[in-house]
């Protein structure tokens, strides 16, 4: 492999972390996005300080309940918000494949849920071996969703609606006994994260998956989100409103 292949190969990779990181940082300056990361973080200091909730469950609240929202929010913005803003044109003009603009706004949305993941996951801190399954759990749990809200932004006019349909699907559905729990990405986060069922409002007592199921099929359903959304932008003409 010569110098240029070399080259060819590379160049679309870091033009995509680029980008990613570009549209993650103006994201996080927005005083609405701090003050969202912010209450966030607030609200998780108060169930571990004053309320009687367990670190479990803290974990299940951040994972199931913080991560879920702000994966739904900063993913459907993603191309929805150049197509709304009558920028997107000036998006595919970059050099690099179009679909790889869909990748990098996703791509940037996970970074933002990041942080109020990982702020989550240090205040439920229950010992040194739980944090970094946490912290890995979190980033499947921010990828799965955030790739399928990112194709909703993608293909519907008010992705916003279907998503909080989404959401509360996932959570209702979440706790319910048997098979259709399964259907839901809740679950799967929960069978990583190895909750014990019991009677609470963040811990239904519900047998969550195994972690090798759960493990596949969170890889499973973000790699096909993404590539759904890639050959979306590729393949089909994205109408910037007038």
């Amino acid at each position: 492999m010569n110098a240029n292949d070399s080259t060819a190969m590379v160049s679309p990779l870091s033009t995509l972390w680029f980008w990613a990181g570009f549209h993650a940082r103006r994201t996080i300056k927005r005083n609405a996005v701090m003050l969202g990361i912010m209450g966030a973080v607030v609200l998780a200091l108060v169930l571990r300080l004053f309320s009687n909730s367990s670190p479990e469950e803290l974990r299940v609240f951040v994972m199931s309940m913080v991560v879920p929202l702000f994966a739904m929010f900063f993913g459907t913005g993603g191309l929805r918000e150049e197509i709304e803003d009558q920028t997107l044109t000036y998006a595919f003009t970059r050099p690099q494949p179009r679909g790889n603009i869909f990748l990098a706004r996703t791509l940037a949305a996970v970074l933002v849920t990041l942080v109020p993941m990982s702020l989550g996951a240090v205040i439920a801190f229950e010992g040194p071996l739980e944090l970094p399954r946490d912290l890995a759990v979190g980033v499947l749990a921010i990828a799965g969703y955030t790739a399928v809200f990112a194709v909703l932004g993608l293909v519907l006019r008010r992705p916003t609606l279907v998503g909080l349909g989404v959401l509360v699907w996932d959570q209702i559905v979440g706790g319910v006994p048997g098979f259709l729990s399964r259907l839901t990405l809740r679950a799967h986060v929960h069978g990583l994260l190895g909750v014990h069922p019991a009677s609470s409002w963040l811990r239904p007592n519900v047998e969550p998956p195994t972690w090798w199921i759960s493990l596949p099929t969170l890889v499973l359903v973000t790699a096909a989100a993404l590539a759904l959304g890639r050959w979306w932008v590729n393949h089909r003409e994205l109408v910037v409103p007038k």
